[in-house]
């Protein structure tokens, strides 16, 4: 498990929306958007906007690897 993985599960629903906001603004380090998180989000959504989870998440994970300089294939 990497170092930046959480260890201990979301206490709060603020936790989660903090992962989710530092994902959407890129200014989460991308060393720091560990599997666990891609699936936080992925989770959080699907349980918000289910019609159009998928294509949001796309979206939104492409920005975030442009914006940190990651090829899309990775």
């Amino acid at each position: 498990m990497a170092t930046n993985e959480p260890t201990q599960p979301y206490s709060t629903e603020t936790e989660i929306e903090a992962v989710v906001k530092g994902f959407e603004d890129c200014s989460t380090p991308k060393q720091d958007f560990t599997h666990a998180r891609h699936l936080t989000v992925a989770v959080w959504y699907f349980w918000h906007s289910n019609a159009n989870a998928l294509e949001k998440m796309r979206e939104s994970l492409l920005r975030f690897l442009r914006h940190h300089e990651v090829q899309p294939g990775k």
